[in-house]
């Protein structure tokens, strides 16, 4: 068995699922931008994790020792982002609101650095709607489409009350391992 990357991520619940996947899939439509779809919508909470297969049960293990003592984390989305992320690689994005508690609960999955993919530690936390095929006329034309279109983006709420580590099979990224987070904070 080889090395599988992972990326750590907490899915929305299901009633803020239920919102946001109609817009996803009518703006990758709408905007030939599909990419996005593989994954569920979820925030990213950390970057990923190249871990050979002999090693996975104790990377699972750490992280949840890292965060057995969280309870579950107030989330707020604030508005809408768009960025070039890469060169002719645009993403379009529910921005969330950096709390005190997410950047903490960031920082601690941070402090695990074992096959740590990636030196990148900014945080900027988001539920992407369109990134990665995006041309850049279609970003455009998507903000363009989101700001006629206000009351089909409203700000959402809810409580952050797991994450994971997911992987990619396929063309679709999976869970495998979920943790689940304490009580409200």
């Amino acid at each position: 068995m080889e090395s599988r990357r992972y990326v750590l991520i907490t899915e929305v619940p299901s009633h803020i699922a239920e919102i946001i996947t109609p817009v996803r899939e009518e703006m990758a439509r709408l905007f030939s931008s599909y990419a996005a779809l593989a994954y569920p919508p979820h925030i990213t909470l950390r970057t990923g994790l190249i871990v050979p297969a002999q090693a996975r049960a104790g990377v699972f293990e750490h992280f949840a020792a890292l965060t057995k003592d969280f309870g579950s984390l107030p989330v707020e989305t604030d508005g809408i982002m768009h960025a070039e992320y890469a060169p002719r690689k645009y993403l379009v994005a529910y921005r969330i609101k950096k709390t005190k508690q997410l950047c903490d609960f960031h920082d601690v999955l941070l402090s695990y650095t074992a096959y740590r993919k990636s030196d990148r530690t900014d945080f900027e936390p988001h539920m992407t709607l369109l990134f990665d095929d995006l041309a850049k006329d279609s970003c455009e034309q998507a903000l363009d489409h989101i700001h006629e279109n206000e009351k089909n983006f409203p700000q959402l709420r809810w409580q952050l009350s797991e994450y994971g580590l997911y992987y990619l099979e396929g063309r679709r990224w999976k869970p495998e391992v979920i943790y689940p987070l304490g009580r409200p904070v």
